[in-house]
């Protein structure tokens, strides 16, 4: 059995949940490789692709063609980041851009200054 040939005998269409499902896989697969949000939203957004993931190899027939869907596609993703990865340090980008930025460092943020204000003497205590 030629795991390709069972791809040739999906249907030519996909109906529309299972476009939809491939959509939101592919979108929170990109969410969670990327560095746009931080380790919990990444987490997610890799809970929600592997969702969409299974839902979609469930609705296609049959499953093993939605697996290689989906190999295919984080394949490409893949494929993307090494050819730009590749293209910009092959044009020198990276380098330029690092070099042009000074280097960020932590520094505490100190309180104002505060105005000394001179202390007024005492009134002396009258004792009656």
């Amino acid at each position: 059995m030629n795991p390709l040939a069972d791809i040739d005998r999906q249907p030519n269409a996909l109906q529309s949940i299972q476009l939809l499902l491939a959509l939101v896989f592919l979108i929170s697969y990109l969410v969670a490789v990327g560095g746009l949000f931080g380790a919990r939203g990444r987490m997610r957004a890799a809970g929600v692709a592997l969702v969409a993931a299974i839902g979609f190899c469930a609705l296609i027939q049959p499953w093993t063609a939605g697996v290689m869907w989906g190999a295919l596609a984080v394949g490409c993703v893949g494929l993307f980041v090494v050819v730009s990865f590749a293209l910009s340090g092959m044009l020198g980008i990276a380098r330029s851009a690092a070099s042009e930025t000074p280097p960020v460092t932590a520094q505490p943020i100190a309180p104002p200054p505060r105005e000394e204000k001179p202390l007024r003497p005492r009134e002396a205590a009258t004792v009656l």
